[in-house]
């Protein structure tokens, strides 16, 4: 299992790139998918930061999410856990595209 673990330093903006294959590690064609990210503190836990916003490339099976400094400036500095998620309209298909590590690390410089 790749390591796909996240650092973001507090109260900086990330854009987060995935690039999403089928089972035969193909570019999955992602016409009729919307995308999700999410980061939790544990889990089971409740959602600290959502986005259902994204720019994707259909034909490529890439999925960008572009986090703002302001939201990850709500979030303590510690470990999380993070998931990207794509689902079709019905929610009938819905993949975990990656699951891992989502570290908020404190920032001195510039608070919010």
């Amino acid at each position: 299992m790749a390591d796909n673990k996240l650092q973001i330093y507090q109260g900086n903006s990330e854009s987060i790139f995935c690039a999403v294959v089928d089972a035969s590690d193909l570019q999955m064609d992602l016409t009729e998918f919307n995308a999700k990210f999410m980061v939790k503190k544990k889990t089971d836990g409740d959602i600290e930061l959502e986005y259902d916003h994204f720019t994707k490339d259909n034909s490529e099976g890439v999925i960008l999410f572009n986090i703002l400094a302001v939201d990850t400036s709500t979030l303590t500095p510690g470990n999380y856990v993070y998931s990207v998620d794509i689902f079709d309209s019905s929610n009938a298909l819905v993949y975990t595209v990656v699951k891992d590590r989502f570290i908020i690390i404190d920032n001195l410089r510039y608070p919010i």
